[in-house]
């Protein structure tokens, strides 16, 4: 069996979700994700691909040069595939990879490190057929490795962690460090709500439209989570209205937990609340229309009002949507 070695500078330097991936996406394709360090590791023939992080999940960054995750070497012959998750000017990074492993560019795209670790193993298993070696770069959100580019990332893991930081106490957080610590995202459990409120991601995800934010990346790549990436030029008066939100948000949860709210009929569980709700004539809710619709300071001041108000997703998805131009003149369906 081929086996597709998953590493860095250490084996703790990846994301440790996304070696979860890895290992995830390999077994489905008859491959074996091992995670080495990368100062034991040697470029065997039963390897069929690396792939770092970089920068790596502290935020370290590493020359790959002289590395023996390059098959042969520098500039050994192999391929090099770049997945990264930022929409900074790809050819300039392109050049920075060539430069920093001696190799050619075969092919690259802008993937989140988790799509891009998935994506890493299938390559992975169309090389272990054509015996064809390949480097693969799992690229977290930075730029270039000098300058502008390493400036940005050490700003967007310094937001992430700041975010981590102040939500830990109200969230469990996932995969984070030995000392606490995350890359540039991190992801927020809310699994155990459920349990004790009767509430799901997509609650807390569509209250957040209230509060005037567009919820974060939700189950993924763990179901039932929200996983959270400032970008560096966040700044950090909306960082901590975002985290002013959740906190908020964690508070109303409690209300339900406690025996306060209900637990179907309760801020979450009817948000978001758009004018045509706030506004009606008839209010039957057991909260004040204030709470719906304006429930922090900054929401007064610009509100973003949401077109419509809760819908039944999975409803929506498994069942066409007819529209009509009149009643008597039907129109072709659509989705």
């Amino acid at each position: 069996m081929a086996a597709a070695m998953v590493g860095a500078v250490a084996a703790s330097k990846c994301h440790p979700q996304t070696i979860a991936v890895c290992q995830t996406r390999a077994e489905g394709l008859g491959l074996e994700a091992v995670v080495v360090d990368e100062d034991k590791f040697t470029y065997g023939k039963d390897v069929c691909g690396v792939l770092v992080q970089y920068p790596a999940t502290d935020g370290t960054v590493a020359d790959y040069k002289a590395s023996g995750c390059v098959p042969g070497g520098p500039g050994g012959g192999g391929e090099l595939g770049v997945r990264r998750d930022s929409l900074e000017s790809l050819l300039n990074f392109q050049t920075l990879i060539c430069d920093m492993t001696g190799m050619a560019i075969s092919n690259a795209s802008l993937l989140d490190e988790a799509t891009a670790a998935a994506e890493a193993m299938t390559m992975c298993s169309a090389v272990a057929r054509g015996k064809k070696p390949k480097f693969l770069i799992s690229v977290s959100g930075g730029g270039a490795a000098g300058g502008e580019g390493q400036e940005a990332s050490k700003q967007a893991i310094l937001k992430a962690n700041y975010m981590a930081k102040r939500l830990g106490s109200h969230y469990p957080i996932l995969f984070a460090g030995p000392n606490g610590t995350c890359a540039h995202e991190f992801i927020l459990d809310l699994r155990p709500l459920k349990d004790t409120a009767g509430v799901e991601a997509e609650d807390v995800a569509k209250r957040l439209m209230d509060y005037g934010f567009h919820a974060p990346t939700m189950s993924w790549p763990v179901p039932g989570t929200l996983m959270i990436e400032p970008t560096e030029s966040e700044s950090k008066d909306e960082i901590d209205r975002f985290c002013e939100a959740m906190i908020s948000i964690r508070e109303e949860i409690r209300e339900i937990e406690t025996g306060k709210a209900d637990k179907e009929n309760n801020l979450l569980k009817h948000a978001p609340h758009a004018p045509c709700v706030v506004l009606a004539d008839k209010w039957e809710r057991p909260y004040t229309r204030e709470r719906a619709a304006f429930p922090a300071p900054w929401v007064s001041q610009a509100k973003f009002w949401p077109t419509v108000s809760r819908v039944d997703n999975v409803y929506g998805d498994r069942n066409l949507v007819t529209r009509w131009a009149n009643a008597d003149e039907p129109v072709a369906a659509t989705a």
